[in-house]
């Protein structure tokens, strides 16, 4: 897909966005008929339109990662909700994904507030010059560094001063933590974008459901 023009759209270019959606409208349509597994008509189907609106709200809460895979995931769950709310008797989506609809609404809300907490993440990164993959290329492979790191970033993450100079600076302030932390000079010097990153989940409330992404 064209995120420049996927972009353009978001920041509020009309044109961009119905250009887009036009493009896309045959993505929209064969998507939708998957889900509901018949051969659906822009002319007879409403379920046509609730996929187009849910590729068009797509577009405004996007944040991150493979637009392709987020508007599928929305466009499904908002036809599933389509189905449930008209009581429809023969619904034309897997009985294993029915049995589980509240479970699967509440991953897609979980999924939706991941998104937008990883990027409040990566902006906060930014400032100190740090990428996501740089986080994947520089994080310990040994559970004990995990470990110990982790234990670390915590002690230093109820430390509000430190927290504030951190931030302040965006430079991590090892004199200060090598006074009360357990902890190595050579550690903090070797593994410093993972253990600002900790900090960084540890001490900020926005970033609650990302912790299993980087620990």
């Amino acid at each position: 897909m064209d995120l420049q023009l996927l972009y353009s759209a978001k920041s509020g270019n009309k044109k961009a966005r119905n250009e887009f959606i036009d493009i896309n409208r045959n993505f929209i349509h064969k998507y939708a008929s998957s889900v509901c597994k018949r051969y659906l008509s822009w002319e007879n189907d409403e379920e046509l339109s609730v996929a187009l609106m849910a590729f068009n709200s797509a577009i405004d809460s996007f944040q991150e990662g493979e637009f392709e895979y987020y508007s599928k995931m929305l466009i499904k769950h908002r036809l599933i909700d389509y189905f449930r709310k008209n009581n429809r008797n023969e619904i034309p989506i897997d009985v294993s994904v029915l049995q589980n609809t509240l479970q699967y609404e509440n991953n897609i809300d979980e999924q939706l507030d991941r998104t937008q907490q990883i990027s409040i993440f990566k902006d906060i990164l930014m400032q100190f010059n740090i990428k996501i993959a740089d986080l994947a290329n520089n994080s310990p492979k040994h559970k004990d560094t995990r470990e110990k790191l982790k234990t670390t970033a915590m002690e230093i993450s109820i430390r509000n001063d430190v927290v504030n100079k951190l931030l302040r600076n965006k430079l991590l302030p090892i004199n200060e933590i090598l006074i009360f932390a357990d902890v190595s000079r050579r550690m903090l010097e070797e593994w410093r974008k993972y253990i600002i990153a900790l900090i960084i989940i540890f001490s900020d409330k926005r970033l609650d459901s990302i912790k299993d992404f980087i620990l």
